[in-house]
C-alpha cells in the first residue's frame, strides 16, 4: 500500500463498516512502515510504539507541560497519552513529564 492510499483510507474510511478497524489499522501500519518503523514496533492497531515515537511524543508533552496545560481538554489529552504509553510500553513511562494537577485548581 502506498502512502497516498494509506492517508486516503485513514481520512475516508467508513467507520461503520464491519472491517473498518482492520482497514484503519492496516493504513496506520503502512504509514508507520513507510516512515521507517520496524514491524515489531507496530502495535495491532497500527500505531508506531517504537522508542523513537515515544521520545517524540514525550518531548511534545514536556514542552506543553512546561508552557502550562491551560484547559481541561489539554489535561485530558495529557492523561490519555500517558495511559496509552503505559499500556503499550510500560518500560518507557517512568520518565513521562510530570504535571502537577493540584496547581491547576
Amino acid at each position: 500500500m502506498n502512502t497516498a492510499r494509506a492517508y486516503h483510507l485513514l481520512a475516508f474510511a467508513d467507520r461503520a463498516a464491519p472491517d473498518a478497524r482492520t482497514t484503519i489499522a492496516d493504513a496506520r501500519s503502512a504509514l508507520a512502515l513507510a516512515g521507517g518503523c520496524h514491524p515489531d514496533d507496530i502495535d495491532p492497531q497500527g500505531y508506531d510504539i517504537s522508542d523513537r515515537a515515544y521520545r517524540i511524543v514525550r518531548a511534545d508533552w514536556a514542552r506543553q507541560v512546561e508552557a502550562g496545560l491551560t484547559c481541561r481538554a489539554m489535561v485530558a489529552g495529557y492523561r490519555r497519552a500517558r495511559e496509552v504509553w503505559a499500556r503499550r510500553r510500560p518500560d518507557l513511562v517512568a520518565d513521562w513529564p510530570h504535571h502537577d494537577e493540584e496547581a491547576d485548581e
